[in-house]
């Protein structure tokens, strides 16, 4: 065999030993499949009651025990006008629904959403506080903040009201904030409800 066909079967052999290398072996393999069902998310929101708002003085004696108003208990924010040493409410339904595990929810205000005018700044206080939750529902207050952490209960949703209360120091003196037309402007009040982990 002359060197010419030694080498033609040399590099046959070699091209299909590549071409063998190159292709797949099957060996064993198996596979299982499992239903391990779907995962949903979780809901959190909060949305204003339909109902308008009620307004509220429920400032006190100047010994601070019995309410004594003048002209009733109502607060009517288009006539009535603040003097230092009042306090007035407004209270707002809202419902709040918080579904999910590890779900924690802060309810507070927005600071911005309220105005107090420069001049009274120093001596009026805004607030806000969730009353009449369900019986299975909790509030538990954010140490000084001023917010609550709300936990609705079994249902996941919670309609309670919240009570915003502002409050005009009594160390306003002279005529300090006096004459002010929008002294403390709550038109863009607004809530919020943020997510924490646990």
């Amino acid at each position: 065999m002359n060197k010419l066909v030694k080498g033609s079967i040399a590099g046959a052999a070699g091209i299909a030993l590549l071409l063998g290398g190159a292709g797949t072996f099957a060996l064993w393999n198996s596979s299982a499949t499992v239903n391990a069902g779907s995962l949903a998310t979780g809901q959190m929101s909060i949305t204003a009651g339909a109902a308008a708002g009620t307004w509220a003085d429920v400032s006190t004696l100047a010994d601070g025990t019995t309410p004594s108003i003048i002209g009733g208990t109502t607060f009517t924010p288009a006539s009535h006008k603040l003097v230092p040493g009042d306090t007035v409410t407004y209270t707002k339904a809202v419902t709040v629904t918080a579904t999910g595990k590890n779900m924690k929810a802060r309810l507070a205000y927005t600071p911005t959403s309220i105005v107090v005018d420069p001049a009274l700044t120093s001596f009026v206080t805004v607030s806000i506080a969730p009353v009449g939750l369900p019986a299975d529902a909790t509030a538990t207050a954010d140490g000084s903040t001023g917010a609550y952490f709300i936990t609705p209960g079994t249902s996941g949703t919670a309609t309670f009201n919240v009570v915003i209360t502002v409050k005009f120091s009594d160390t306003a003196t002279g005529v300090v904030g006096q004459n002010i037309t929008n002294g403390v402007n709550l038109t863009g009040a607004a809530f919020t409800l943020t997510q924490v982990r646990p």
